[in-house]
């Protein structure tokens, strides 16, 4: 098997190439500027773009990284970034056709996923990719990646390599809770492990905060901290919805539910109740309107009927931000959640998703979405979705509507 590297020149090909380790397997390194490449890489196969067809064969794959990126990110700078990240890129990809290679693994940045970005770097990349699909005939493989670090940092955070001691384990956690990152060994046992699956998701590598310390103290006080603000601010609020919901219709004013929690178990969730007595236990978008109680409609809309969640945040089963828990009758959603290891992280009262206006009316789309929180998970990135939230952003679930 040949492993062709486009773009090893740069920070990332650097850094990862060392790393690469395929058995029986040669790796050739392309470039513009041979000498560069033959200085940077002394024990590699360099080799110029021009002799590109006479080593791919049928047996090969492609890790394309060559790309102009941010650093002249000025949109009088635009014909540069076409004619790298879209022409000099397609001829790359018709040579690989030509050659009918196993696989094209083109690396991206996750600022490609953001639709509000309008940068040159990211309206390239993204038109890239969109041709890529449009004239697909081998396997591409789209890895998005957030901030890369390993022995030293590039782009914005470049003025951090001169601080010697940003190296140390514990600011390294500091900053990628704040930030996604990925770490360059991660990215190379990723990429030695031929671990990618090309499916609906995109592979977004990344760090992921399940193991980050400071991230999960973040996020457990702040959990802590909205649930005694809201009951200390809300208390006469949350009274005054108990007693409307009673003479809304017959029933009690809480309610629990059967829901999935983090790892698969189940737990009781707490909710005002917005649907008369006798409706069957299905998820929203399952439910015919005429079983919403007045109060309910307005409850719903508002989202205060989840309040008494924070029940559940403060008993560790919730929390503030994160995927939205599904009903064990959801079996394919809990499925593809399991798979793309959603369910290794709390549930949440509001989330990507919900802020975007996906209910579970479409769940492979949600659990696309859901995918990307896992993956992006930040500080920063929570408190976005927070203050979305407390704005109005995405607020209603849908209900089926009476023929």
């Amino acid at each position: 098997m040949n492993i062709v590297i486009t773009g090893a020149s740069g920070f990332i090909g650097k850094q990862l190439i060392p790393l690469l380790n395929f058995k029986k397997s040669e790796i050739y390194i392309f470039g513009r500027d041979i000498k560069k490449l033959r200085n940077i890489f002394p024990n590699f196969n360099t080799y110029t773009y021009e002799n590109l067809e006479k080593i791919l064969n049928e047996d090969s794959i492609i890790l394309h990284l060559a790309v102009k990126n941010n650093n002249n990110n000025n949109r009088k700078y635009l014909k540069d970034f076409i004619k790298t990240n879209i022409t000099d890129a397609l001829k790359i990809y018709d040579i690989a056709i030509k050659s009918n290679i196993r696989h094209f693994i083109n690396i991206s940045s996750i600022n490609v996923l953001d639709d509000k970005k309008k940068d040159p770097y990211t309206l390239t990349k993204k038109k890239f990719i969109k041709r890529l699909k449009s004239k697909k005939k081998i396997e591409v493989i789209n890895l998005f990646l957030p901030i890369v670090y390993g022995e030293s940092f590039s782009g914005k955070l470049s003025i951090l390599n001169r601080l010697t001691f940003i190296k140390s384990n514990f600011l390294i956690k500091i900053l990628s809770a704040i930030k996604p990152a990925i770490n360059i060994n991660s990215l190379a046992l990723f990429i030695n492990q031929k671990n990618f699956d090309n499916n609906y998701f995109d592979n977004i590598i990344s760090d992921g905060q399940i193991n980050n310390i400071i991230f999960q103290i973040f996020k457990r006080t702040t959990d802590i901290l909205l649930s005694i603000l809201i009951l200390s601010l809300l208390g006469w609020l949350i009274i005054i919805i108990g007693i409307l919901v009673k003479l809304s219709s017959k029933g009690p004013a809480i309610f629990t539910q059967n829901r999935i929690g983090k790892n698969g178990l189940v737990f009781k969730c707490f909710k005002f109740r917005t649907m008369k007595l006798d409706t069957a236990i299905l998820a929203t978008h399952e439910v015919s309107s005429n079983q919403i109680t007045w109060m309910g409609k307005a409850l719903r809309k508002t989202k205060l009927d989840e309040i008494p969640q924070i029940i559940n945040v403060l008993k560790g089963e919730l929390s503030f931000v994160g995927p939205r828990p599904c009903l064990p009758s959801q079996e394919d959603l809990i499925k593809n959640r399991k798979k793309n290891d959603i369910m290794n992280i709390l549930p949440g009262i509001t989330g990507l998703a919900q802020i975007n206006g996906i209910d579970m009316s479409d769940p492979l789309r949600l659990t696309k979405v859901d995918y990307q929180y896992v993956k992006l998970q930040s500080i920063w990135l929570d408190i976005k979705i927070i203050l979305l939230t407390l704005i109005g952003k995405g607020l209603g679930d849908k209900i089926k509507k009476l023929d």
